[in-house]
């Protein structure tokens, strides 16, 4: 995954050339969440102030960089806004739910669940596995009496079992950042409660494919995102758009630090950065807006959770006739 290659020099950033593509946070509304195959969340409870959680090198680096954006992040955040805004219009209607926010990041999507649910009587988990943007969050929503806060590693989710089960988790533009999408859904979806529903928006695997193209073109390695076989997509969208001198976009990423990590041996040096400029340009400067959306559903009601190791039901035994 990531690599010292796409670690920013003494003295700055890397530059937009580091990275693929948005990742996490707050993505259109949320912020980096998650993941940590399996690792331990980074703080349990609620309200928790706990450090980052913990998981693999790509996610602290991830959540590294995230910190380091928070303060401006709104300010660069248009395509995540926009994610959120399309993924709120698909909350279902639900009366006084318990709702688990994954990936929360400055809380762009979680306005829309305390707008939808909030007056309801509902009662919302934001989580992130950056402290930094979960901080500036509850300093957006200061006084939401529905909103409880935590660290929390959304690939790792069992530490907020204890508050479920959930008849709404919810992730705006984070899932991306999991170490294996697919299985992370998978975990978060036993969180749900029965006829629970599991909402999210993930950048697709064609995600500024042509800017990956041009790096590779240098020997900079930036794998796709490992969103192709997400469960549950009911809407994917691609949006071709030009940008000035190729880098409108990726200047966004950067300030809200949402850069992809590449790896390899090469280290992206101003030169090679110009190279694949003028590559990408060559190519008309236009990029692949890649975004899904999906929802999961929770077990039907009466169904037994994985694992449940309850008593087992008397066997049938069909009534005897009786004895003439």
């Amino acid at each position: 995954k990531a690599s010292p290659a796409d670690e920013p020099e003494p003295g700055g950033e890397a530059g937009p050339a580091d990275g693929a593509g948005p990742a996490g946070g707050s993505r259109p509304g949320g912020g980096p969440t998650s993941a940590g195959g399996g690792a331990p969340a980074g703080g349990a409870g609620p309200d928790s102030g706990a450090g980052p959680a913990r998981g693999s090198r790509t996610k602290r680096l991830m959540a590294h960089r995230f910190a380091r954006h928070a303060a401006r992040y709104d300010r660069h955040a248009a395509l995540q806004r926009r994610v959120a805004d399309t993924l709120a219009a698909h909350l279902p209607s639900l009366a006084r739910p318990r709702v688990l926010e994954i990936g929360a990041g400055t809380g762009l999507f979680t306005r829309h669940l305390l707008a939808r649910y909030g007056p309801e009587g509902g009662r919302i988990l934001v989580t992130d596995i950056c402290p930094d943007m979960l901080a500036a969050a509850k300093r957006r929503f200061a006084g939401a009496r529905a909103l409880t806060f935590a660290v929390l590693d959304g690939e790792a989710p069992e530490a907020a079992a204890r508050e479920g089960p959930f008849d709404l988790i919810a992730s705006s533009l984070a899932v991306h950042w999991f170490d294996a999408p697919a299985q992370g859904l998978a975990r978060l979806a036993r969180l749900l409660a029965p006829h629970g529903v599991l909402l999210y928006s993930a950048i697709g695997p064609d995600f500024l494919a042509e800017w990956r193209a041009a790096l590779a073109g240098e020997g900079i390695d930036v794998p796709a995102p490992a969103t192709g076989d997400l469960p549950g997509v009911f809407l994917e969208s691609r949006e071709t758009t030009v940008f000035e001198e190729g880098l409108g976009l990726l200047r966004a990423l950067q300030g809200t630090g949402a850069l992809t990590p590449a790896r390899g041996p090469r280290r992206l040096t101003p030169r090679r950065l110009a190279r694949a400029r003028a590559r990408f340009a060559t190519q008309g400067g236009a990029a692949t807006v890649h975004i899904l959306h999906g929802r999961l559903h929770g077990p039907m009601a009466g169904a037994r959770p994985p694992g449940h190791r309850g008593r087992r039901a008397a066997p049938h035994r069909p009534a005897r006739a009786p004895h003439r």
